[in-house]
């Protein structure tokens, strides 16, 4: 780690973009934020449910996963280390079960409210195409996943079985955790409690409870059931921290990664982009700068 104080970067693309995109999936949880996510319609925040027999498809090679998890079950993707020419990328490490190891170690992905395993997975190649075996999951009450979200403890429930399912394959000491949107706060928690090799934020927010409490202020805070201290997990991770957050974001505004400067450590590096909420993991900007800090 260098000496360097944290960074706080603005990339800006050529041109202006439109940021009225954010208005068709992501909405929902943050536009209800009272009455939906912080109060008891849990399942009206995870929707998109896929049929048991539905079949993945996908432009790569990858291993569809079932795991239990309090009481209930998780369904998971996990796609194999290959380069854009096709040829798999793994070095001479093996894990428990006598399985060669990625070259780069492992990620794995907590994905934001809307969708399922089957629309997150167009991501996998930006970290299978740099030798990273990538990990993909549903929480409960999306996708295949069982159940249905009723407390932020099955939440930390099912992101802990997540996490511990690949550091059955790798060692925390070579697993990268990200998290996108409502995904950071869980992809923080795991790198913190686990000792995650890196931590990378996109879309982060500060703390839940703060943003509820930002977009619907007149609610009380004993009301509000979801908290997810961001901030205290990032402040007590070791590793580095790479965030990125889009300076026109108007679902989760670019103050709460701001915000969360105070808690870096020297070499930890956050990225404003030109981009909204629900545009930015299409930015070129945003996976060039990505790849550079996972080869740091």
């Amino acid at each position: 780690m260098s000496g360097e104080n944290p960074a706080q970067i603005n990339l800006k693309g050529e041109n202006e973009r439109n940021f009225t995109a954010w208005h068709y999936s992501f909405d929902p949880i943050y536009r209800a934020f009272g009455a939906t996510l912080f109060f008891s319609r849990e399942a009206d925040i995870f929707p998109s449910k896929l049929d048991q027999n539905y079949d993945f498809s996908f432009d790569r090679p990858f291993e569809e996963i079932r795991l239990d998890a309090d009481g209930t079950w998780i369904s998971g993707l996990k796609f194999l280390a290959q380069g854009r020419d096709g040829v798999q990328i793994y070095g001479d490490a093996r894990d428990a079960n006598g399985e060669q190891k990625a070259k780069n170690g492992a990620a794995i992905f907590f994905h934001g409210n809307a969708g399922n395993l089957q629309g997150w997975g167009k991501y996998a190649r930006h970290f299978t195409d740099l030798g990273y075996d990538f990990y993909l999951f549903d929480y409960r009450g999306y996708g295949k996943s069982g159940g249905e979200i009723g407390s932020q403890e099955q939440l930390y429930a099912d992101a802990d079985a997540m996490m511990q399912l690949v550091l059955r394959e790798y060692d925390a000491d070579e697993v990268a955790a990200v998290g996108y949107s409502v995904g950071s706060g869980l992809a923080a928690r795991a790198a913190q409690k686990y000792g995650a090799k890196r931590l990378v934020l996109i879309a982060p927010y500060f703390g839940l409870e703060e943003l509820a409490r930002e977009k619907m202020p007149f609610v009380p805070k004993f009301l509000i059931k979801y908290k997810i201290p961001t901030f205290e997990f990032v402040g007590g991770f070791g590793g580095p921290v790479t965030i990125f957050h889009g300076e026109h974001d108007e679902l989760i505004g670019v103050d709460n990664s701001r915000r969360l400067l105070k808690f870096l450590k020297p070499g930890d590096k956050i990225y404003e982009l030109n981009a909204g909420h629900n545009d930015i993991l299409g930015l070129s900007e945003l996976w060039e700068k990505l790849a550079q800090r996972l080869d740091e």
